[in-house]
């Protein structure tokens, strides 16, 4: 997940980015690390799918006044989602299925 291109933006939007990019790379290195233990693996789907992706929805809807590109939230979206997959195939793997 790529930072933000630099410009005004509020204080909020960076601690929301901050943890945007903690819980994807958290994940991430889960990932790469071949951690492959369920409840892990859960954690980290669940931080994706109920915190990061909204958070990223809701930041969608200051993108214009934050000056927020529409492609870093194509981008963001992308990887976020295609490494949510790959932790659920990976917990699959870790459960036998």
């Amino acid at each position: 997940m790529s930072q933000l291109p630099p410009c005004f933006r509020s204080p909020d939007t960076e601690r929301a980015v901050q943890q945007l990019q903690e819980v994807y790379f958290t994940a991430l290195n889960t990932l790469i690390a071949k951690d492959f233990e369920a409840h892990r693996l859960r954690f980290h789907i669940d931080a994706i799918a109920k915190q990061a992706l909204p958070l990223l929805e809701a930041l969608e809807d200051r993108a214009e006044f934050e000056k927020i590109p529409a492609k870093w939230f194509y981008d963001s979206g992308t990887k976020l989602s295609t490494l949510l997959l790959e932790l659920l195939e990976a917990e699959k793997t870790a459960l036998g299925q």
